[in-house]
């Protein structure tokens, strides 16, 4: 009979979510990789940032699926998938199936993707949005207070960040192909 000592100490919900998170994103890379074989994006359609150490990140305010004003401080604890988008970017519209499959996977205590519109219209038109296209899982939120778009307009959308459960952010990128490699990087 083992001494209580040497048992094996259970996996965290975190680590766990990482894990499956790391799990899921290699199952759509080899869908990636086919596509970026079929069509290569030029240098500056991509921009990817893993970073070395974490970085702090600013405590964005937005509004949530019901209209309550609440910030990013509200999911620490657990590893985030920040993702800014539009309804009106054919891109960012491409990938919210994705990203609510992921969150259907992977979502709970220790995980959550974001889907936070920078759509000026408001939320009624981002959950319209969502509702049309079947996305059932995400976290419908709105830029209402402008914070990320001042912060991240420039880069483009879609953005991805990934903020560790501290609330640093670990890694940053545009575009969902990127996204694949951003996590196989950070999570290797």
């Amino acid at each position: 009979m083992p001494d209580e000592a040497q048992q094996v100490p259970p996996v965290s919900g975190a680590r766990r979510a990482w894990v499956g998170l790391a799990l899921v994103m290699s199952m759509l890379g080899a869908t990636s990789l086919w596509r970026w074989t079929r069509v290569r994006p030029d240098a500056e359609d991509v921009a990817f940032e893993p970073h070395v150490q974490p970085r702090p990140m600013a405590n964005l305010r937005f509004r949530d699926r019901s209209g309550r004003a609440t910030d990013l401080s509200a999911l620490r604890g657990r590893v985030v998938l920040l993702n800014i988008w539009a309804t009106w970017c054919p891109p960012c519209r491409e990938e919210m199936p994705t990203l609510d499959a992921l969150q259907a996977r992977l979502g709970g205590p220790g995980f959550e993707v974001v889907a936070l519109s920078m759509d000026e219209r408001g939320s009624q038109v981002a959950q319209a949005f969502l509702d049309r296209i079947g996305i059932l899982h995400l976290r419908a939120a709105v830029d209402e207070f402008g914070e990320a778009a001042a912060r991240y307009s420039a880069l483009g959308v879609p953005m991805v960040l990934i903020l560790d459960p501290d609330g640093r952010e670990n890694l940053h990128c545009v575009t969902h192909s990127a996204i694949v490699a951003g996590l196989v990087t950070l999570l290797s």
